[in-house]
């Protein structure tokens, strides 16, 4: 999925697929999940694997490399909400 930010945002992270999180005012919009751990992506696969299977993606792969950067994107999860509250003080 991609989206094109509002006028008056400031992207603040791209990918060769488009924008992936702005700032608009006192906001931060992104277009991923950082809280998504394994076992939530897991809920999500179990309720509707349409669109893996659409996109021929393997979800037990797609699970395991969730588990394996498991601590570092709660670590990389956890900067990005610091990194807003610091510019909201």
């Amino acid at each position: 999925d991609t989206f094109g930010p509002p006028g008056g945002s400031t992207v603040v992270a791209r990918t060769d697929t488009g924008p992936q999180a702005y700032t608009l005012g006192p906001h931060v919009l992104v277009q991923f999940h950082p809280e998504a751990t394994a076992e939530i992506v897991e809920s999500w696969l179990a309720f509707d694997d349409a669109d893996f299977r659409a996109a021929e993606i393997d979800a037990a792969v797609t699970v395991a490399a969730l588990r394996e950067g498991e601590a570092d994107a709660r670590r990389r999860a956890s900067a990005l909400v610091d990194r807003f509250l610091e510019g909201c003080a």
